[in-house]
């Protein structure tokens, strides 16, 4: 894919998320694509720029790259089938930023770009706790950093420094929506798997669920029942889904995953 622009070419649903990351090297753009693909499970892409450049083709960063184009179509494709994706790397604006708002315009579903600014000394700290620490070093971060490398159409939010893996990751998993849809998936898991009996509750998870079945499934409600929750998997859903009604500003999505957690809770609380 060159640098000039391209007619719109839509791909994608308007249920899949694509999530962005950008930054410098040693900023934690892979570690947050790690952890968002270990936070949703299976049925999200990861699409990591050094793996297509430096290992599929073994290519340099310039600005007409055969990666530029492979990047473009691996998103496209994932989205296209289904997934969602993590799209992550380096991707300077001046050779990336085309493909890369194009992504932005054309996907039918949500995107949402982030930007790592991170300071040199700080992703030189990070470098340093990497497996590849021994493979490149001071000079090489130094010659590929570029300040404030943000897209020109500044679409991106901006991650600070302070921000931490986890408190990013959280952040993103909720502003993407993969919270949402996670709960929502994980909960018609659980109910097909009561019902076929792989998937038998205890007593005490039964109890958990009629005290929750019985209210309207408040971000309030929830973080209140959990203070007493007894450990097991219907615990683990409901504290992935809490921040979500905690923290959602979208009507849609909160009530989405309602719908898809009162079945559940009836069915074992035994409500009719």
């Amino acid at each position: 894919m060159t640098q000039q622009q391209t007619q719109p070419t839509p791909f994608g649903t308007k249920e899949t998320r694509l999530v962005i990351v950008r930054g410098n090297s040693g900023s934690g753009k892979t570690s947050l694509a790690a952890e968002l693909r270990e936070q949703y499970g299976r049925g999200i892409a990861l699409v990591g720029q050094d793996n297509l450049r430096r290992v599929v083709l073994k290519e340099r960063d310039t600005p007409d790259g055969a990666n530029i184009g492979l990047i473009n179509l691996t998103v496209r494709y994932a989205l296209d089938h289904g997934f969602h994706a993590v799209l992550e790397g380096i991707l300077y604006a001046a050779h990336y930023g085309p493909m890369v708002e194009a992504l932005v315009r054309d996907h039918r579903g949500h995107t949402h770009p982030y930007y790592f600014d991170i300071p040199f000394e700080e992703t030189l700290r990070r470098h340093a706790t990497k497996p590849q620490v021994d493979e490149y070093g001071e000079k090489e971060l130094r010659d590929w950093y570029r300040l404030q490398d943000f897209l020109p159409s500044r679409v991106e939010s901006v991650v600070p420094a302070s921000s931490s893996l986890a408190e990013t990751a959280n952040l993103v998993m909720l502003e993407s929506g993969l919270a949402a849809d996670s709960a929502r998936r994980d909960a018609g898991v659980l109910l097909d798997e009561y019902d076929s009996g792989t998937w038998e509750p205890a007593d005490v998870e039964r109890a958990f669920a009629e005290d929750l079945a019985r209210g309207r499934l408040s971000g309030s409600q929830l973080r209140a029942g959990l203070r007493e929750a007894p450990p097991g998997r219907l615990t683990d859903l409901i504290t992935r889904a809490t921040p979500v009604f905690e923290r959602t500003r979208t009507d849609d999505t909160t009530e989405k995953l309602r719908l898809a957690l009162r079945p559940l809770l009836d069915k074992l609380a035994s409500l009719p």
